[in-house]
């Protein structure tokens, strides 16, 4: 197993990884990522990329006062 940019801040980065390898078949993403996409239309991009990836995706934690 490869590891690609294990602390990459921006949604551009993780495309721009995603397109130049091909290679890549899972995905470990925060919701904290920064970008201008949405998290759904983000989510849409990449499969489009990559229909066979894995993504796991991690949201923040909400406080249910």
């Amino acid at each position: 197993m490869k590891l690609f940019g294990n602390d990459i801040p921006y949604q551009e980065g993780v495309l721009d990884i995603l397109k130049g390898n091909s290679d890549i078949n899972i995905v470990i993403l925060s919701e904290l990522l920064i970008g201008d996409y949405e998290i759904r239309d983000f989510l849409n991009i990449i499969n489009k990329i990559n229909p066979y990836l894995e993504i796991i995706f991690f949201m923040e934690k909400e406080n249910s006062n």
